[in-house]
């Protein structure tokens, strides 16, 4: 038998082991030949682009065959800026397939792009310049007419220059090197500082909820309802040469340009993406139901702030100072982390958990909160920056802006945090050990990014002083000289808190608050002591505060203190 093994070895014999080796190499070679021959067939094959590539390979779970969803090939641009992850968050959930990108092949071949945005005109042209984005955009949004969408500081990029970069005498000459001031010229426009006389109650940056006049039809304003309030957070605003770009205006003191279209072009000073449901109908208008939006729909359906009224003439040019203001002041919940549990403390001390942060702001997204802020207060003590995938989370989670706090020492955390979905960064204990690092952040980030908290406690024999490490290192710094400094320095928001006043909902420290308000020309945000309506009042028209921050406030119910986070209705935010 062929495959009989020896009685005396065992194994098998030597001629069936031959011939299992020649047939082995048979089949070898066949298979070698069939290899070759399918490589002839398919002999230089054209390579995949990546756009093609993306296209090839659908996102998980084939969402692209799903009938509810509808395909858009939307590229956000990444120029290294910017809160790209809260936008796509946004798109996710209108259910929009996007792609957040820096490859120029990428933007050539997308079907609508959005330019986000938060930080400084300056330094994001160099980004754009240095990534090769600047002909890519220029090509796709000029030449093949792709609709794209402006957030912000991607608003100000389109505008011919900016003045942010040049604003220090000193600086002013290495900054034109350092910086390209040229924008990307799509609008004869420019880019301006605020100016308020008025500067006790009309502040810089322009920050919080303000309304705004739709001056000339568009695909983009579908929908959008009268009086409209949207979230701005700004030091500049663009100066339109041209009034048939005009989009929006907006009052603060002066009346300025807050949207702006053109063809395919579309522009909003305002963060549509933290708007809430204003916003969102905003990002579905030129996402979805257009085939062309660089043609305006005729006959459509819009509504202005005040019809018939001189201050919103459309196309009036931005005058003298007025004394109209149509932004309320901000409501603030602060929430505190330990171990990225939600606590609250008193005097900062004894923390108690309250529950989970991120239950917390999806019921502050149902009560549509002005805006939330997060401060771990271990962090810096610890040593280590808050955690970025709970700012990211918080981020994927949120409808309205927020701002973290927490061991911040490096321009690397502020960009982190920013990219993971926050507007803006606080700073405590690293703002009073080393000062001149808020003037670095601001440089690279823009003032309107960098708030500081500054910490207030009496001192032994009289008189206050500011305190870092949640309240245990005295810093030498009295609240009125920290504050000067820091708006010096470049800060953009300063948060004033009395630590006495913590916890204890007896009302602030008006006092401490008026005083900081009115030596600097910077939002002021009142903190600690709110423990109702009237308190948050006295804030606001004795403190001069432009926003109204607290704790308690919003966890607490009755004398007894249960749980149950609160937010007042929207015509008691009105004062």
């Amino acid at each position: 038998m062929a495959n009989a093994r020896c009685q005396n070895t065992g194994k098998l014999p030597p001629s069936f082991r031959r011939d299992c080796l020649w047939r082995r190499f048979a089949v070898r070679q066949v298979e070698i030949k069939t290899k070759l021959k399918s490589k002839q067939k398919i002999k230089n094959p054209p390579p995949l682009s990546p756009f093609d590539k993306l296209k090839a390979t659908p996102p998980k779970g084939e969402i692209l065959k799903k009938s509810n969803y509808f395909y858009c090939m939307l590229v956000i641009v990444d120029y290294k800026m910017g809160n790209h992850h809260s936008v796509k968050k946004k798109l996710d959930g209108l259910k929009v397939e996007s792609l957040i990108s820096s490859d120029p092949e990428i933007i050539l071949n997308a079907t609508k792009l959005i330019l986000p945005g938060v930080g400084h005109f300056g330094k994001a042209m160099e980004n754009l310049r240095e990534l090769n984005l600047i002909d890519a955009l220029n090509e796709a949004v000029l030449v093949k007419k792709t609709p794209i969408l402006g957030i912000c500081l991607g608003m100000q990029l389109m505008a011919k220059s900016s003045e942010e970069g040049t604003e220090n005498r000193e600086l002013r000459a290495e900054s034109r090197d350092l910086f390209s001031l040229k924008g990307l010229g799509w609008f004869d426009a420019e880019v301006v500082k605020f100016t308020f006389e008025n500067t006790l109650r009309f502040k810089v940056p322009h920050t919080g909820w303000n309304t705004i006049s739709i001056e000339k039809e568009s695909p983009i304003m579908k929908d959008i309802p009268k009086n409209s309030e949207f979230y701005f957070v700004h030091s500049y605003y663009m100066k339109a040469n041209n009034p048939s770009d005009i989009l929006n205006y907006t009052e603060c003191g002066n009346r300025f340009v807050s949207a702006i279209s053109k063809d395919n072009i579309f522009g909003c000073q305002y963060h549509p993406e933290k708007s809430h449901d204003v916003g969102l109908q905003l990002i579905r208008n030129f996402v979805g139901g257009f085939e062309n939006l660089s043609h305006p729909i005729e006959n459509l359906s819009h509504t202005t702030l005040t019809e018939a009224s001189e201050v919103n003439t459309p196309h009036q040019p931005l005058t003298e100072e007025l004394e109209v203001n149509t932004m309320r002041p901000r409501i603030i919940p602060v929430l505190l982390l330990q171990k990225l549990s939600l606590v609250k403390t008193q005097n900062f001390k004894h923390p108690k958990y309250i529950g989970d942060p991120i239950n917390a702001v999806k019921i502050f997204n149902d009560l549509r909160a002005d805006e939330l802020v997060f401060l771990d207060i271990e962090a810096s003590k610890e040593k280590r920056l808050i955690s970025l995938d709970f700012v990211k989370n918080v981020g994927e989670e949120a409808n309205m802006p927020f701002a973290v706090g927490g061991g911040i020492r490096s321009l690397e955390d502020i960009r982190s945090i920013i990219a993971a979905g926050a507007e803006k960064v606080v700073i405590n204990s690293y703002a009073v050990e080393n000062p001149a690092f808020v003037a670095e952040a601001a440089a690279a980030f823009g003032s309107s990014t960098i708030a500081i908290c500054i910490d207030v406690k009496k001192k032994l024999f009289g008189g206050l002083q500011t305190w870092a490490l949640s309240g245990t290192k005295a810093s030498g710094f009295s609240p009125l000289e920290f504050a000067i400094l820091m708006e010096e320095k470049g800060a953009g928001e300063i948060i004033i808190q009395s630590i006495e006043k913590d916890g204890t909902m007896a009302g602030y420290d008006i006092e401490l608050i008026k005083q900081i308000s009115e030596a600097v020309t910077i939002p002021v945000i009142a903190l600690g002591g709110a423990g109702n309506m009237t308190h948050l009042k006295e804030g606001y028209e004795k403190g001069f505060a432009n926003g109204l921050a607290g704790g308690s406030f919003f966890v607490y119910q009755g004398t007894k203190r249960g749980v149950l986070i609160s937010y007042p209705e929207r015509d008691e935010r009105v004062f």
